[in-house]
C-alpha cells in the first residue's frame, strides 16, 4: 500500500484574494488529479471561521460534499488562559490576564507572545506596534480577508479612530470612500 500523502494549506483564506480564484484552482486541481486517489489527503484551515463556511462547508461547487471531517477550535477561557499563564512561567495576575484576554480574546496564538517580565502594555506594544512585531499588520490582513473592498472600512476605521467617544452623522468628517 502507498504512504498517505498529505496536503496541508494553513490560512487558505487569507491566499483567496477576489483576483486570484484559488479556490476554482484548488477545485480544479482536486477535481482533475486527486479526488479518484485514496492516498492523497488535503487538510485546509483558516482563522476566518465565516469564510470556512462559505467557501468550504457550504460551498455548492466544486468541494460540494467533500468533506469528510470538521475540527472546530475553541479559544481558550480565562481559566485556560491562567493555566497557560502558569505553564510558562509567566507572572501575571488575575486582573492583568483579563486585561490581555479583552485585548487578544482566548486565542492560544496569540498568547503564544507574552514576554516575562513584561508589562500588559509592553507586551502589546511588542505584538502590535514595536518594530518588528509579530501582529503589525494583522489589522491590513484581517479586512483584506474579510471584506472585498477592505479600504473603505479602514477608512471608517480609521476616522472613529481620531475620536475618544465615537462619532455621530452629524458630526463625522466627510470621508472619501470610493
Amino acid at each position: 500500500m502507498d504512504a498517505k500523502k498529505v496536503i496541508f494549506i494553513d490560512e487558505l483564506s487569507w491566499m483567496d484574494t477576489p483576483k486570484c480564484d484559488l479556490m476554482i484552482a484548488l477545485e480544479n486541481f482536486w477535481n482533475a488529479f486527486t479526488s479518484a486517489r485514496k492516498d492523497v489527503i488535503l487538510i485546509v484551515c483558516a482563522s476566518a471561521t465565516s469564510w470556512m463556511l462559505s467557501k468550504v462547508v457550504h460551498n455548492k461547487g466544486g468541494p460540494y460534499n467533500r468533506l469528510t471531517e470538521q475540527i472546530k477550535l475553541q479559544t481558550f477561557s480565562l481559566k485556560e488562559c491562567e493555566e497557560y499563564i502558569k505553564a510558562n512561567n509567566l507572572i501575571l495576575t488575575r486582573i492583568q490576564i483579563i486585561q490581555y484576554y479583552m485585548i487578544f480574546g482566548g486565542v492560544p496564538f496569540y498568547w503564544s507572545f507574552l514576554k516575562k517580565g513584561l508589562s500588559i502594555p509592553q507586551n502589546v506594544d511588542n505584538t502590535l506596534f514595536a518594530e518588528n512585531a509579530p501582529l503589525k499588520n494583522e489589522f491590513e490582513y484581517l479586512y483584506a480577508s474579510v471584506f472585498k473592498n477592505p479600504k473603505v472600512y479602514l477608512k471608517i476605521i480609521e476616522a472613529l479612530g481620531t475620536k475618544k467617544i465615537g462619532m455621530s452623522r452629524e458630526k463625522s468628517p466627510t470621508i472619501e470612500l470610493w
